[in-house]
Formats: structure tokens, sequence, C-alpha cells
């Protein structure tokens, strides 16, 4: 940490000189652990979140299709299954969300959803893991990402059920980053003296977490080389796959990303489409109603292909990653906030921070 006047000589430069006006009402305790909660900020990004895409000049993204996926289905599968039986191969599983708009107080994996189980949905996802490992004879390692908000409830419900018969090895829970939250003036907002007003930094802080937590080394060290990729509330998503490894390793691609044609061109889901020379994620609400009807030289729709948040990366480009010490832009989502004003809390509306995996 650098000492109180550099940060306070920060603070003023970046105009947020108000973060401190309260300090001297700390203990000694609580005054060096809010400093070092301000030195970490990096003001830079919050002053400069991610630029919308351009989407000017876009046409279809390289996709295999279901039918060259059929004809390459044994070739795939083949690769696929070696990497699994090899031990190669990590399960990765966003989970810092509350499910809140399942009208459920506390983490999202916890809430019940079982039509006659009443099984949960960490329950759901862990029996995946369980199944394919069963089926392969080597423990998959799980990689459960969760929040400050939700990672002790997280750890709890898991040990009290006996993770799910998930040996204790194989289960790997681990805590993503925060980023502050900021008014519409860009001052980041406090939730009581000496504690900032802050959210979970996303999805896509997972990749800065795995190395943060030592989990990537952990993968690196057994070999792992490809990581699949999903989030708590697709309880639909498939994980014993061994076609999805195939392509990734066939391929030789660091990312691949799961498609599914959409049902009509104004199905509000994010596009794979390529913008330039870069295949890119782009959100419905960017999209307009005649740019979605826009079609390729094939007849196709260019936005053609839906994004269902299912990824495989491999273990050697989140190493590069970390290498270059790389970290995906914050987006804005402007939110009404329960701020602490100097004096009490109160409703004002703000900008939450979030990184996207998908920018990837």
């Amino acid at each position: 940490m650098q000492d109180a006047f550099s940060i306070a000589e920060t603070l003023k430069n970046e105009g947020q000189e108000h973060l401190i006006v309260h300090i001297s009402q700390l203990s000694d305790e609580d005054q060096t652990a809010y400093l070092n909660k301000l030195d970490l900020i990096n003001w830079q990004e919050l002053r400069e979140p991610a630029d919308a895409i351009s989407i000017d000049s876009v046409s279809p993204s390289r996709v295999i299709t279901l039918n060259e996926r059929e004809q390459r289905q044994s070739e795939f599968e083949n690769i696929g299954e070696e990497a699994l039986s090899s031990g190669k191969a990590a399960v990765l599983m966003v989970a810092g969300g509350q499910g809140t708009r399942l009208g459920y107080d506390g983490p999202k994996g916890c809430f019940q959803i079982g039509a006659h189980s009443d099984k949960p949905i960490y329950q759901i996802q862990a029996e995946k893991v369980l199944s394919l490992s069963q089926r392969i004879g080597k423990a998959v390692p799980f990689l459960v990402m969760t929040s400050p908000m939700t990672d002790e409830e997280t750890r709890d419900f898991f040990m009290v059920n006996d993770r799910f018969g998930l040996s204790e090895n194989q289960l790997r829970i681990f805590s993503q980053g925060t980023v502050p939250s900021i008014n519409e003036d860009g001052k980041v907002l406090l939730a009581g003296p000496g504690r900032l007003l802050e959210n979970p930094d996303g999805h896509g802080g997972c990749h800065t977490a795995l190395v943060a937590s030592g989990r990537l080394q952990e993968l690196i060290d057994e070999g792992i080389s490809h990581i699949i990729y999903i989030q708590v509330d697709n309880v639909l998503a498939p994980i014993d796959d061994p076609s999805l490894l195939g392509v990734a390793i066939a391929e030789k691609a660091d990312v691949v990303t799961k498609v599914l044609e959409k049902a009509h061109p104004d199905e509000k889901v994010g596009h794979l489409v390529k913008v330039g020379e870069r295949d890119h994620i782009v959100e419905y609400t960017e999209v307009s109603p005649e740019q979605a009807r826009q079609k390729g030289d094939d007849g196709h729709y260019i936005y053609r292909w839906g994004s269902p948040a299912m990824h495989c990366w491999s273990v050697d480009f989140f190493k590069r990653l970390a290498e270059q010490s790389f970290t995906l832009p914050l987006h804005r989502s402007k939110k009404p906030l329960q701020a602490w004003n100097g004096e009490a809390l109160e409703e004002v509306t703000g900008w939450k921070n979030e990184r996207f995996i998908f920018d990837l």
C-alpha cells in the first residue's frame, strides 16, 4: 500500500476527495483496511469504460454447423474422449449472483428448481460433473466462482450437503473481485463511513479471479488443457460433451463458443458475428430491427447465431492473459443504488461496473 498522503493526492487528482472526508472517524485498523481498498482502485478503467462496438462492418462468424458437425462427429468425439480420459478437462461454473429475480433471498445456486426432486441448482450442476467423472473414471475438477456476497453461504451449502458426492479436492470454490459503483458524475459511492459501495465484477472477472486465487496454477500443475465454462442458472447446459473438446483441439482454438440458431430475428439474445476481422458477441440491445434482418451472401441472417453463454477455453490462453496482466474492460449499467450521503443511506441513480466474459 502507498502511504496515506500519496493516496490522498491521487484522490485529489481524480476529483474523489470526498472518499476520505470521514476517515478520521475510523479506527486505526479500519483506516488501514480502507486505504488498502482505495489504493487498489484502477481509476483509469473507471474513467474509461468499454466503448460500444461499431457494427458498421459485420459479417457471419465461422461456425461449425450441425451438418459439418455431423460429418466430423467421429473425429471430434474421438479427440474429445481422449482428452477427457486423459484428465485434460475441468469445469468452471460462475455463480456469483443472488436469486433476486427468482424471488429467492440467497445465492442463485441454492434455489430449489427440480420439478419433482426439489433439487437446488447447485446439486443439478454438481451431479453432472459427478456423472462425467464416474463415466471416465477420473475426478473432473469443478471450479465454482462465487462473489463476496455469495461465497460463505455457497461454501456452507456445499459442505452441509457433502459436496453432493464430489470429492474434497474436486470441488474448488473461489471468489471473484469487486468494482466500485459510481454516480452519474463519476464519483465513487460509499456504503458507509470507510466502506466503498461495490458490486461483483461480473462473469468476466473469472479469469483474473482464477489467477488471484491460485486455481489457474493448480490446473496448469495438473496438466489440464481446457476449461468447460457454464453459468449457474443454465441448468440445461451439457457438461459431458466430448465434441466440444474435440472441436477446441482439432481446430487449435483458444476459445470455442456454442451457438444456437435464433428462433426469429427479434429474439433477445447476444449474437455471434464477425466485426471487421474479429469475432464478437453483440448484445441484442445494440442491434436495430433492420440490422437484425440483414442477410449475408449465403442467404442467411448475419445475426443468425445466438449465444447461450457456453464456452470452452484453453488453459494456455488464460495463462497468456495472466502473463500479460490482461484485464477485461468495464461495462456500465445504470441502476438505482443505496448510497451513503455522509449521514444516512439514500437512493441514487448510479452506474454498476461489470466485465463480460464474452469480450474475450
